[in-house]
C-alpha cells in the first residue's frame, strides 16, 4: 500500500483506519495525551498490512504559535522514516478556538506527507474527518473499546499527565537524591520491587532502592539487555556478561515502543520518587530503549531531559550522538540491508 492507496481508500475505509489507528495512541504512549497535536505515521507491509507509527506529539498551544518552518523542523525526526501517509490526532476541549491553527498545520504537513484525515477527541466524543470532506463521529466510550485501549483504561494509565510529552515526570516534593548502596538487595528482591511498581503497589522505599540499583552499570545494562531480549516483561537483575549485553544490544530482535510499554510505566513511577543523578538515569535508560525501538522523537526528548540534569551521563550521550547523525538501531539497519538485498 503506497501513498496513493491510502489516499484512494473509500470514505468508510478511511474512517475505520482513522479510528483504529488513533485508538492505539494511549497504548503506544503509556497515557492519554491531553491538549495535544499528534502526528501518527502510516506505512504498509506485504502490500496490504497497515503499519502504525512512529508518533510525534506537540503541545496544542505551541502549534498555534509556530511558523511553518518551525513546524517542519520540529517534525523532522518523524519525517526521516519512509512513511506513505499520516493522520493527525487532536485532543482538546477547545477545538473552535484552535481550528484555524490546526488546519494550517495539517496543510503544511500535507505538503511533505499525505494527511489522510484528522481525529479530534474530547471528553465525550470523537470526530473523524477524512481528506475528502467525509465527516463522522462516535462516542469516546466506543473509541476506547479496542482491547489495547481498554487495557489502558482499566489500568488507570490514561490519567497520567501528558504536558511534557514523552518526558518522564519531574521529581515530586518528597523525591530523594540518594538511597541504598548498589548491591544491597538481591536480584530476586529487585524483581519483586519492579513487579510491585508495575502493579502500582510499591512503597517509596522500593522505588528508591530500584532506582539506586540501576546506578550500577552492570545492573543497568542487564536490565536494558533483558528487556530487549524478552520484550515487555520483568527484566533480569542477575548480572549479564559483557558479551551477552553486547549481543542483545547489537544483534537483538526488532522492538517497538509498544514492546517497552510497561517498562516506560515503571521508569515514570521511579522518576517521580527520585531527583538529581537518579532521575537523570531513569530518563537516560528510557531514552536508550526508545532509540532501540526506533522512536527518535521520544528518544530525543528523554535524552535531553536526562542531560539537562546530568550533562555527562554516558548512555544519554551515546544516544544523542546516534540521533545527531540519524543512526538507527542495529536491527533496523539489518532490515534495510535485507530489503536492499532482496530488491
Amino acid at each position: 500500500m503506497e501513498t496513493t492507496q491510502f489516499t484512494a481508500l473509500s470514505s468508510a475505509d478511511k474512517r475505520d483506519l482513522l479510528i483504529s489507528a488513533s485508538s492505539t495512541l494511549p497504548y503506544a504512549l503509556g497515557y492519554f495525551p491531553e491538549d495535544s497535536f499528534i502526528v501518527i505515521g502510516l506505512n504498509c507491509s506485504h502490500g496490504t498490512d497497515v503499519l502504525i507509527g512512529p508518533v510525534a506529539r506537540l503541545d496544542l498551544d505551541d502549534i498555534a504559535q509556530m511558523w511553518p518552518r518551525e513546524l517542519a523542523d520540529t517534525l523532522q525526526p518523524i519525517m526521516r522514516f519512509p512513511l506513505a501517509a499520516c493522520l493527525v490526532v487532536v485532543t482538546t476541549e477547545h477545538i473552535a478556538r484552535l481550528s484555524d491553527a490546526i488546519d494550517v498545520a495539517c496543510a503544511e504537513i500535507d505538503r511533505k506527507l499525505a494527511v489522510i484525515g484528522t481525529v479530534v477527541i474530547d471528553d465525550t466524543d470523537v470526530v473523524v474527518n477524512d481528506d475528502e470532506g467525509g465527516h463522522s463521529s462516535i462516542s469516546r466510550t466506543m473509541w476506547e473499546s479496542t482491547p489495547e485501549v481498554m487495557r489502558m483504561v482499566v489500568e488507570g494509565r490514561t490519567t497520567q499527565d501528558s504536558l511534557d510529552s514523552f518526558a518522564l515526570p519531574e521529581p515530586s516534593a518528597a523525591a530523594v537524591s540518594d538511597g541504598p548502596e548498589a548491591g544491597e538487595f538481591e536480584p530476586s528482591q529487585l524483581r519483586t520491587f519492579w513487579s510491585a511498581i508495575e502493579q502500582g503497589v510499591a512503597s517509596r522505599e522500593m522505588h528508591v532502592a530500584l532506582a539506586c540499583a540501576m546506578l550500577d552499570r552492570v545492573t543497568r545494562d542487564t536490565v536494558i539487555a533483558s528487556l530487549i531480549e524478552r520484550g515487555d516483561s520483568v527484566p533480569s537483575f542477575v548480572g549479564y556478561s559483557k558479551e551477552r549485553i553486547n549481543e542483545a544490544c547489537i544483534a537483538g530482535p526488532p522492538r517497538s515502543t509498544k514492546d517497552f510499554h510497561h517498562a516506560y510505566g515503571v521508569f515514570a513511577r521511579l522518576a517521580h520518587h527520585v531527583r538529581g543523578p537518579l532521575h537523570a538515569a531513569m530518563c537516560g535508560i528510557a531514552g536508550y530503549l526508545s532509540w532501540y525501538a526506533g522512536d527518535g522523537v521520544r528518544a530525543r526528548i528523554l535524552t535531553d531531559q536526562c542531560l539537562a540534569t546530568d550533562a555527562n551521563y554516558s548512555l544519554a550521550l551515546l544516544v544523542r550522538a546516534a540521533l545527531s547523525v540519524g543512526m538507527p538501531p542495529p536491527w533496523k539497519v539489518g532490515e534495510q540491508e535485507a530489503f536492499r538485498a532482496a530488491s
